[in-house]
């Protein structure tokens, strides 16, 4: 789903797809170079369950705000198995890496 103009309301309805594992078998999201914005990708977060195991979020915004609700799903091991975390170009600063 890289480079589709994908918005904050497209994460909300991917993260209840996502969420009720309608997509089970699903390892690999790359949603690399969308305007998603803290808040797409905090409704994105609240979605993300195992056995997800790539996540690529290069270029969508998502600052400190959208990195501290990606943190918390991590921290409650929603998504264990998660090895490829790519939040490049972000514009995160030391605030957002610190939940990390």
């Amino acid at each position: 789903l890289r480079e589709n103009r994908l918005h904050s309301p497209s994460m909300e309805s991917l993260g209840s797809v996502l969420s009720a594992r309608w997509i089970p078998t699903l390892l690999s999201l790359d949603l690399s170079d969308n305007p998603l914005g803290p808040f797409g990708v905090r409704a994105l977060a609240k979605g993300l369950c195992a056995p997800l195991q790539s996540l690529r979020l290069a270029r969508t915004g998502a600052k400190k705000e959208g990195v501290e609700a990606l943190a918390g799903v991590l921290e409650a091991k929603k998504v264990s198995s998660l090895q490829t975390l790519d939040l490049s170009e972000n514009e995160i600063w030391a605030g957002g890496c610190k939940f990390l």
